[in-house]
């Protein structure tokens, strides 16, 4: 048998509010979950993991619910896809699947990318920013070493 969790379970695993739960079903993060006693929901692991995942995701990508959903979804394409390169005979159907895996991933990496970019640019603002606070901190005529954006020391 199947482990399954309550919704109390689940928060507490994974370190969030009821409220938090019933928003990642709403936006269609958490599909089927199945009530087995009365109203009290029961989540099974993968379904746990799911939401595991898209926690990890909002984290560290600051990713919006939506822009998670579609990453879900098309890691679960992406399932779809293997199971079918699996099932193909000939070896055009496998090109054909391979073709659409591939521009699955360069979609999700160009996706990445971005992200990264934009974060990049936000910490050059930033570090831009930090370095005038320090200036208009110091005498005019002690030196200043401040850390650039890869962490080397720059003497000013």
């Amino acid at each position: 048998m199947t482990a399954t969790y309550t919704v109390e379970e689940v928060c507490q695993r994974l370190g969030i509010t009821e409220s938090q739960l019933h928003e990642y079903e709403e936006m269609h993060l958490i599909r089927d979950v199945p009530l087995l006693s009365g109203d009290q929901r029961f989540y099974d692991e993968e379904t746990v993991n799911r939401i595991e995942h898209a926690i990890k995701m909002k984290e560290l990508l600051g990713s919006s619910l939506p822009e998670i959903l579609s990453v879900l979804e098309a890691e679960e394409d992406l399932e779809r896809l293997k199971a079918s390169y699996r099932e193909k005979a000939t070896e055009e159907e496998r090109r054909s699947v391979i073709a659409d895996v591939t521009t699955l991933l360069q979609s999700q990496v160009h996706r990445i990318d971005d992200r990264i970019d934009k974060l990049i640019k936000l910490r050059e603002n930033f570090d831009r920013k930090l370095m005038r606070i320090r200036e208009m901190n110091l005498p005019s005529d002690q030196p200043h070493s401040s850390e650039t954006a890869d962490g080397q020391a720059e003497q000013r």
